[in-house]
């Protein structure tokens, strides 16, 4: 849900641009079905960026407790490390002139 109405203690996402240079994107081939993908594994993000961890990885209710990733939170993410990257590149150019 994205209306504000139904959120409390909302704050801006800080260090978007860090946490996103140690996420590591993938190229994998899915075990059952042989399909070919890209995309993240769940355990790196864990390990690698607990900061964003609970939010973004889920464990099913299988009995393997699959670990799977909630995509759709990383976009707010990935917005702001976009934004902390243009800032940079402005400020860069205004250095420059």
């Amino acid at each position: 849900y994205s209306d504000e109405r139904l959120k409390k203690d909302i704050k801006p996402i800080n260090g978007a641009l860090e946490t996103v240079k140690k996420l590591q994107g993938v190229t994998y081939t899915r075990k059952d079905s042989g399909n070919k993908d890209i995309g993240f594994i769940a355990q790196s993000i864990e390990r690698d960026c607990p900061e964003i961890a609970d939010r973004i990885v889920n464990t099913s209710d299988d009995e393997m407790g699959t670990r799977h990733l909630n995509y759709q939170n990383m976009v707010a993410l990935l917005t702001e490390a976009i934004k902390d990257q243009q800032q940079q590149i402005d400020q860069h150019k205004n250095d420059n002139t």
